[in-house]
Parts: C-alpha cells; sequence; structure tokens
C-alpha cells in the first residue's frame, strides 16, 4: 500500500516538473530579451520626443521634411509618427502589447526605411533599419497582455 502511494507522489512530481509538449524552450530564460526591449523602448522615445515637442510648439521642420520626401499629408503623418513613436516607446519600456507594438512600429521603420535608404542608395542607413526591424520583431512574441506572462509565447494559458 505505501509502495502505491509513494508511486502516486513520485508520479505527480514528475508530471509538474515536465515541460508542456509545445514548450522547447527553457521557460528561465523569459528575461532574455527585456534589455532588447527596454533599448528599443529608449530609441523610439528618444526618435519621438523631439518630433512631439516640435509639432507642440509649432514648429513645421518635421512636415517639411516629411514633404520633401514625398510623403502625402506631410502634417498629418508627421503627428501620428511623433505619437506612435512616444506611445510604442513608452509600451515598449512597460513591456505592454508588445506583439501589436511592435507591428505598428515595424511599419512605421519598414517606411521610413523605403523613403529615406533608396534615393540614393545608403547602406549604413538601410542596415540600421533592418536591424531595427529585427529587433521588434524578436520582442513580438510576448504573451496574452504584457511580453513577460510565459516563457515562449507558444503555451497560452486557459
Amino acid at each position: 500500500m505505501a509502495k502505491k502511494n509513494t508511486m502516486k507522489v513520485a508520479k505527480a512530481t514528475t508530471l509538474k516538473m515536465e515541460k508542456p509538449a509545445c514548450c522547447n524552450t527553457d521557460c528561465s530564460k523569459k528575461w532574455n530579451l527585456v534589455p532588447l526591449r527596454f533599448a528599443l523602448g529608449l530609441m523610439f522615445l528618444a526618435a519621438g520626443l523631439p518630433k512631439l515637442f516640435s509639432l507642440i510648439s509649432g514648429g513645421n521642420q518635421i512636415p517639411m521634411f516629411f514633404s520633401g520626401l514625398g510623403i502625402p499629408a506631410a502634417g498629418f503623418f508627421a503627428w501620428v509618427v511623433a505619437i506612435v513613436e512616444v506611445v510604442g516607446g513608452i509600451f515598449l519600456l512597460l513591456g505592454f502589447l508588445t506583439w501589436w507594438i511592435g507591428l505598428v512600429l515595424g511599419i512605421v521603420m519598414l517606411v521610413a526605411m523605403i523613403t529615406t535608404t533608396f534615393k540614393p542608395l545608403n547602406w549604413l542607413s538601410l542596415m540600421m533599419h533592418l536591424v531595427f526591424i529585427t529587433a521588434l520583431l524578436a520582442i513580438m512574441h510576448g504573451s496574452r497582455y504584457f511580453s513577460i506572462n510565459s516563457c515562449c509565447g507558444c503555451c497560452k494559458k486557459k
């Protein structure tokens, strides 16, 4: 009888320690991308705050720069980009909605890459934009609302 109880306890302990079948990563590594997320959040804040303060103070440098790049409705998109960069930077710092914010910021970076690097071709700017887009893709794997809810985002809580 004691042998059966011991077997049940050992079996229950073994089941608790096993990783879910869908997860092939070590869940202790769930904090690995936090420094990257912080760096990207600070980078987007550093890029967006000067744009936002310039637009709030009535400056027209950003809309003129956007219209020089051939962007239609430059005044409107200057506000959109400034707000997206500031809010996106804050959300990345907090780890909030990282998938959606990564998607939106990735689109902004893709448009920036297309409009600023190909006339004439600027390899350094192209590589910089590709690194930022790749880093955004790396941090987009968070689960639910906060990016550190699970180890890899593949095992959703029910």
